[in-house]
């Protein structure tokens, strides 16, 4: 679908909607762009909502719970990662102690 932005009114609506596009995929937020364009006709109408309240209320609250449990189990993988990092550390400073000692006992048995 081609649009001319020749008009005023064509530019500005065309920078809204880039405006409100860069927000929502900088918020992370998997959109259907038609259906948003759809919801954005319908109000700009005057049309009633194609959702209930009900609906609405339940969809946010599944995509809330799906984000925090995507958040979780980053934090989880992070926390795993931070965890061997710090065993790994843990190990270098053992195997350089047991060599100076190793080396220390050598010495003393010369």
């Amino acid at each position: 679908m081609t649009i001319a932005l020749n008009t005023l009114t064509q530019r500005l609506s065309y920078i809204v909607g880039e405006n409100m596009a860069h927000q929502l995929k900088n918020d992370g937020l998997e959109l259907d762009a038609e259906t948003v364009a759809l919801a954005v006709s319908d109000v700009m109408a005057g049309n009633p909502s194609r959702l209930t309240d009900a609906e609405k209320r339940s969809t946010v609250e599944q995509v809330q719970k799906e984000s925090q449990e995507k958040q979780m189990a980053a934090q989880a993988e992070q926390s795993a990662k931070n965890k061997l990092k710090a065993r790994l550390i843990w190990l270098k400073t053992l195997k350089k102690t047991a060599l100076s000692l190793q080396i220390a006992a050598c010495n003393i048995n010369h």
